[in-house]
């Protein structure tokens, strides 16, 4: 079962929503075929690293980070292996960070 963590600064809005659907689309099923960690540090950037820290002790497969300022202390994020998807449609947004995931899981590297 693949297991990806999920970290965002801010409550859970409709983002996750929208991720987990499009992960259905391409056949992932949370608890069936797929596991997810989520985090959030509720408003409060302090407790991030914290957050990440615990995401990572528990061997996830990918780890996202949702809404993190590249102003972040997570500045590094995407040098260092990290997802990062951005564009000014939201729907293509929700839709394309599942697909690489997706590619991801299946062993492709991020840069692929």
């Amino acid at each position: 079962m693949a297991l990806v963590g999920y970290l965002s600064a801010g409550a859970q809005g409709p983002d996750f929503g929208y991720f987990k659907d499009g992960l259905r689309k391409l056949g992932y099923t949370e608890g069936t075929n797929l596991r997810i960690e989520r985090r959030s540090a509720a408003g409060k950037p302090a407790r991030l690293a914290a957050l990440a820290a615990e995401l990572v002790a528990l061997k996830v497969d990918i780890l996202l980070a949702h809404r993190l300022s590249a102003f972040s202390p997570f500045g590094n994020f995407p040098v260092e292996g990290g997802l990062v998807s951005y564009s000014a449609n939201q729907l293509e947004m929700h839709e394309g960070v599942p697909r690489y995931v997706d590619r991801i899981l299946k062993g492709a590297k991020p840069v692929q």
